[in-house]
């Protein structure tokens, strides 16, 4: 499994609806990100995809999140809207 496998736009409609804190175990788990992702969101790795797939967004210009601190959480990283 790829960041590349992730679904874009499924991602960004999750990040839309989550608060302005949340957890990478947040967005994996959000409805569109399940039913976008049907084919490997039970793989062992596909939390780990879509935490390295909210890392690379936080790259890009106009980004809708950064991460909040550098520890990692039960639920996965903390990032924040912004």
């Amino acid at each position: 499994m790829k960041i590349r496998d992730i679904d874009r736009q499924a991602a960004l409609r999750a990040i839309e609806e989550m608060p302005e804190s949340f957890c990478t175990k947040d967005v994996s788990e959000h409805a569109d990100m399940t039913s976008a992702n049907h084919l490997i969101f039970r793989e062992p790795q596909y939390n780990q995809v879509v935490g390295m797939f909210l890392s690379r967004l936080t790259r890009e210009q106009d980004s809708p999140i950064r991460m909040e601190d550098t520890r990692s959480q039960k639920r996965g990283q903390r990032w924040r809207r912004v």
